[in-house]
């Protein structure tokens, strides 16, 4: 690498080409020399360090306030200066102490973190992380020892400037035990997916598990959480919706869909005067109706996309104002408790997004922000549990974005799919809660360049990167489980924190303008008439095993037109009029005969077929490559050859000066890394 830099320039170097020596005979014998193991000793945040990022943070998360929204953006209440919030998930773990939330949020703020999602269960029933279910013991009651984590989780990450956004609720965290009063139709072994839209019992649960979490006395800080301005946000539910395809006699037990078939037949006889009278009953019959008990029956969300009948028509905007009414009483329910934070709704994709995304978006515009997941990219895992392990004997196969390479080994086209990205609807800021470039993948060292440059140009106020698996004093996979998918303590994800996260939170790259400007009319999506234009999925397997028609996925990534995220921002709004649409012409940026991008700024280049990003601004330069490149490659300031095949270098002006003049660079190196004996 030859860099083009003023003299008497002062420039950081973290370079890293990582991990362990590996099994022998796995990997070519003249490989070895290479490769290092990882083991970085626990640090000791006394001494000054090469880098250290906490200055970014204020001296206590809320500091200035709660955070609130102005126009689409995060903004500090008292002050009203915009923030970006460059994030981790952890889940509620009880068994850490104080000292060791302490220690991981001051590893966290030193490489860039200004915000935890804590995504994690409050009740006594089994989490990601621990099983401490009883017979005697309720699994829906509050759980004492997670509440006292979260207390201690938040007060550790206030210390540092870290703010904290509550996540609860998550259909697979829950089982209901076999109790025909309280809960008809479980056994214990069925989770209630979209149950808490009507089971009376567990919005109950729900409402208590909430109410006392956020209005118990923190006993570390002397504030309720419902009073902290660090507890940035709270979410609704995770992953669950009326629209996705759990919503099936298959998953959910006949005596629960007897509720909604009841709620629905009262709906459709104040539509229409009474049950006889609809005018579809005769023409589109179900086998499962019951109008003598007051019951009708619903269609497969699949079916009902493809068919979209007068009867489909009317399911889709009965589930619509019920999933819609629920968040809007929530939300109203939340503000009377008194929580002063933000709220948002869910973050979940639905059974046919180019006919629901629209409809399942407008049932969010009841929260501040809208949040999204389909953000996971990886190649695809194949054994037993593979969906969330990584064990002996597995097969996988490792994937490039920059290449875009096919989601399936066995496809040779591409897979057009930008997960990191989202649009902006309705003005509201945009949250990306969880994403991950899974592993194994010798190509996630694409990831933490990607997400700062695509998140800063995209102006996507939160991104979530999922998960932590320790508390910081070793970087490991989760300890009592064998190794998993997400994990974010490794050197080619968290490892590459510093710099991107200058790049993310201090805009190093410029906000593109509007590209996509879609104007949708809710009443056309509750005709079925479909989106304009529809997301392509990034969905990690664990969820795909509950849609059996995941593979729609797969297929969805051969459309070109997400393309235009690379070159300008999407924006999306829902309204009951009709507007016009407005696409910029991108011809002079988006060339596909060639496979290149660039963005409406100039500063980012993709080119798919080299297999390159380029980021090209006044105070960021660098590159990532996913396959060996035979010249050189510039910015303005730098040149850079290399015979590796996959590296990150991302250097980064540290003194809010462009690079040409800088007196003080990080220099960010990366190549790949591999597991310990993989």
């Amino acid at each position: 690498m030859v860099a083009r830099m003023p003299p008497f320039t002062r420039c950081i170097l973290i370079s890293a080409v990582v991990l362990s020596a590996a099994t022998p005979g796995l990997w070519p014998a003249n490989d070895q020399a290479n490769w290092f193991p990882f083991g970085p000793p626990r640090q000791d945040f006394t001494r000054p360090a090469v880098i250290d990022l906490r200055h970014l943070n204020e001296d206590y998360a809320g500091q200035h306030g709660f955070i609130a929204v102005a126009d689409d953006r995060f903004v500090h209440g008292d002050t009203g200066e915009p923030v970006r919030f460059w994030s981790a998930n952890i889940s509620t773990r009880d068994d850490f102490t104080l000292q060791d939330w302490r220690y991981l949020a001051r590893l966290l703020a030193k490489y860039g973190v200004n915000h935890l999602r804590i995504h994690g269960s409050l009740h006594h029933g089994p989490s990601w992380t621990r099983t401490d279910q009883r017979p005697e013991v309720d699994p829906f009651s509050l759980s004492e020892d997670k509440l006292t984590a979260l207390m201690k989780a938040v007060a550790a990450m206030k210390d540092e400037g870290i703010y904290t956004h509550l996540s609860f609720y998550f259909p697979l965290w829950f089982r209901p035990p076999e109790d025909p009063v309280k809960w008809p139709g479980y056994d214990g072994e069925k989770h209630p997916f979209a149950a808490i839209f009507f089971n009376e019992n567990l919005i109950a649960e729900y409402k208590n598990i909430w109410r006392t979490a956020l209005t118990r006395e923190n006993p570390h800080t002397g504030l309720r959480l419902i009073d902290d301005p660090a507890v940035m946000g709270v979410e609704l539910i995770n992953e669950d919706s009326l629209f996705f395809a759990t919503f099936r006699y298959e998953t959910i037990p006949e005596e629960q869909m007897a509720i909604v078939e009841g709620l629905f037949a009262d709906w459709l006889a104040q539509r229409y005067g009474t049950l006889r009278e609809i005018p579809w009953l005769e023409a589109h019959p179900n086998a499962r109706d019951a109008l003598d008990e007051g019951r009708l029956a619903f269609g497969d969300l699949r079916e009902m996309a493809d068919r979209r009948s007068p009867r489909d028509q009317d399911t889709v905007r009965f589930l619509y104002e019920l999933q819609r009414d629920w968040y809007l009483r929530k939300t109203a329910w939340f503000r009377d408790l008194g929580f002063k934070g933000l709220i948002t709704a869910s973050n979940w994709i639905t059974a046919n997004d180019a006919i629901y995304d629209g409809i399942e978006r407008a049932t969010y515009l009841a929260g501040d922000f809208i949040d999204h997941h389909r953000a996971y990219f990886g190649g695809r895992m194949m054994g037993e549990d593979a969906s969330w392990s990584i064990r002996k004997d597995h097969r996988y196969y490792d994937r490039s974005q920059l290449r875009f390479d096919a989601a399936n080994p066995s496809q040779s086209r591409k897979s057009w799919e930008l997960t990191f990205v989202k649009p902006k609807w309705n003005d509201k800021p945009t949250m990306i809660s969880e994403t991950a470039w899974m592993r194994p993948n010798r190509n996630r060292t694409e990831a933490a360049g990607i997400y700062a440059a695509y998140g800063a140009l995209h102006d996507i106020d939160a991104i979530c990167h999922f998960t932590l698996d320790s508390h910081g004093r070793r970087w490991t996979v989760q300890p009592r489980y064998v190794m998993q998918a997400w994990t974010l303590q490794s050197p080619s994800m968290m490892g590459q924190f510093p710099a991107a996260a200058l790049i993310y939170r201090q805009g190093l790259v410029a906000t593109a303008p509007v590209a996509t400007d879609l104007a949708v009319n809710i009443e056309r999506q509750l005709n079925l008439e479909g989106m304009p234009r529809a997301q392509v999925d990034g969905v990690d397997i664990l969820r795909m095993e509950d849609d059996p028609g995941s593979e729609r996925m797969v297929r969805r990534g051969d459309d070109q037109s997400g393309l235009r995220d690379l070159v300008g921002r999407t924006r999306i709004t829902l309204s009951d009029h009709d507007a016009e649409s407005r696409l910029r012409d991108l011809s002079d940026y988006l060339d596909l005969e060639n496979g290149r991008a660039r963005s409406l700024t100039g500063e980012l280049e993709w080119d798919w077929v080299q297999g390159y990003l380029r980021i090209d601004a006044p105070k960021a330069q660098g590159f990532l490559l996913s396959q060996p490149i035979d010249h050189a490659l510039e910015t303005a300031d730098l040149t850079f050859r290399s015979d590796a095949e996959i590296i990150n270098l991302m250097l980064v002006a540290l003194d809010d000066t462009p690079i040409s003049t800088s007196q003080r660079m990080l220099l960010q190196v990366m190549t790949e890394e591999r597991t310990n004996n993989f």
